[in-house]
């Protein structure tokens, strides 16, 4: 291995630490949801008939969430900095966790998953900038993939913890992990290229200035749509896990636990392996584009070949976890595209568009499973994703490592 990968100073692995460990939360917090979600919406009194429809309601809360809080806080890390941002959405979402936890009905449930995606909004999108920001172009994929690794293990941690303990410890745990990232985000520093610039006379921040220009425009439609199937793989394969399993005709129950703990685990590996080769390569178009042609791949496995038992339906999700291995090169090909005055909007907007995708991907496979069953709504949904998808990488610029400090 060539030692010039990770050759980091201690104060860089500390800038890597401390954003890994936000992620980590971050996607704990996002994922404890899909883990405790029989347990928690039962013990509020929806009944197994309802259940289908009250997950995909309260994640649409969620992902909207995320939307919004995606814009406000990326505009925010523009225009008043990274560091100090990142600060008071980690407070919104641990306090919004531990509150999850005391919720009695389903309206009090909504507005816990609504306030607690506003927060989570900011982690990753302005974490990767930051540290992008911080640190020197060859080191910049070989950070952002240990950040991005790094949270992934925040999922399998939710997926442990949620079959383990009673799920209002497991959103407390949450919350009370946020507080902490607190103390430890106090001892970082402002990105190098942030303070740079943040006295210049220049546009910072402005979704006017980024979304009045027609190449800008077209460019973040590109980022967004790029990974477009990442999290809708998730949402609904993963997430519906039981469903899918009824629909199979298996003889024995599938836990959603499980399946989102073994497709997180190959999903972590595998981003590794994408950073490594997108490094080795020296591109990111052609990592992504492989990563597509395997989720369709994943896809076909997992809905066209019925598995015979659990077993093999779990083997179906590590596939699918696999497949989107991509997203850590996915965002930060995103924000290689855009200059300073406005990245961490581009970054942080970007990936919760990804997240929110979800949203009218799960409307139209219910009106779709609707009539014709889990089956033929999950192909044509998670087809038609991969394949917009691939078209917007195949137009995307490949910028592999290239020097950030510029402006629109």
């Amino acid at each position: 291995m060539n030692n010039s990968y990770f050759n980091f100073t201690p104060r860089e692995l500390l800038i890597i630490a401390v954003a890994g460990m936000g992620y980590f939360v971050d996607i704990y917090d996002l994922l404890i949801f899909s883990s405790e979600r029989v347990e928690s919406l039962q013990a509020i009194g929806v009944t197994a008939n309802n259940m289908k429809h009250v997950v995909l309601m309260l994640q649409n809360y969620q992902m909207a969430g995320l939307i919004i809080g995606g814009f406000l806080f990326g505009v925010l890390a523009d225009k008043f900095g990274r560091v100090r941002v990142l600060f008071a959405s980690i407070l919104l979402y641990s306090i919004a966790n531990i509150a999850n936890a005391f919720v009695t009905d389903v309206p009090a449930f909504a507005l816990a998953r609504l306030v607690a995606g506003f927060g989570l909004a900011a982690e990753l999108g302005i974490a990767l900038s930051w540290i992008s920001e911080s640190l020197g172009r060859s080191q910049r994929t070989m950070a952002t993939m240990i950040v991005s690794a790094t949270g992934l293990c925040g999922g399998i941690t939710a997926a442990i913890v949620s079959s383990e303990f009673h799920w209002q410890t497991s959103y407390i745990a949450g919350g009370v992990m946020g507080l902490l990232l607190l103390i430890f985000r106090i001892s970082i520093n402002e990105s190098k290229l942030f303070n740079q610039v943040k006295n210049e006379d220049v546009k910072r921040g402005s979704l006017v200035h980024l979304f009045g220009n027609k190449s800008q425009i077209t460019k973040f439609i590109l980022c967004v749509l790029s990974g477009a199937p990442a999290f809708v793989f998730m949402s609904i394969y993963i997430t519906l896990a039981p469903e899918f399993s009824s629909a199979f005709n298996l003889p024995e129950k599938v836990s959603v636990s499980n399946a989102i703990l073994v497709y997180l685990i190959a999903f972590t590996v595998s981003d590794v392996l994408c950073g490594f080769l997108s490094k080795v390569l020296e591109k990111r178009k052609i990592p992504l584009l492989i990563y597509a042609i395997i989720q369709a791949l994943a896809v076909s496995f997992f809905l066209l070949i019925p598995p015979d038992n659990a077993a093999d339906f779990y083997l179906r999700c590590i596939f699918l976890g696999f497949s989107v291995g991509y997203w850590g090169i996915l965002i930060t090909n995103s924000l290689e595209q855009f200059g300073t005055n406005v990245r961490a909007t581009v970054a942080t907007t970007a990936s919760n568009l990804i997240r929110g995708i979800t949203i009218p991907a799960s409307v139209i496979f219910m009106l779709i499973a609707k009539e014709h069953g889990l089956i033929i709504g999950g192909m044509i949904v998670g087809f038609s994703l991969i394949t917009i998808s691939m078209v917007s990488i195949i137009f995307l610029k490949d910028r592999f490592e290239n020097d950030l400090n510029f402006i629109e």
